[in-house]
């Protein structure tokens, strides 16, 4: 009998996992909204601005560029 990767009951932990995730990140600005700048205001407010958006996107391509230029650097070596 083959068991598929996508079946009911992987559905069912991937959005027990989901709803866990969101429950600890709501609980988490819950409590931080009143202590912390960058959780202030509402649910809005509180997310991430679009240049610090962004800036994070870039930060991340940029650092893919880095790890795809060492690894072909070191591949070309062996």
């Amino acid at each position: 009998m083959t068991r598929s990767i996508i079946s009911f009951g992987f559905a069912q932990a991937v959005l027990a996992l989901l709803g866990l995730a969101l429950a600890a990140g709501g609980l988490i600005w819950r409590f931080q909204r009143n202590r912390n700048e960058a959780f202030a205001g509402g649910v809005a407010e509180g997310s991430p601005t679009r240049k610090r958006l962004i800036a994070a996107i870039l930060d991340e391509t940029q650092s893919d560029w880095w790890d795809r230029l060492v690894f072909q650097y070191l591949g070309s070596k062996r």
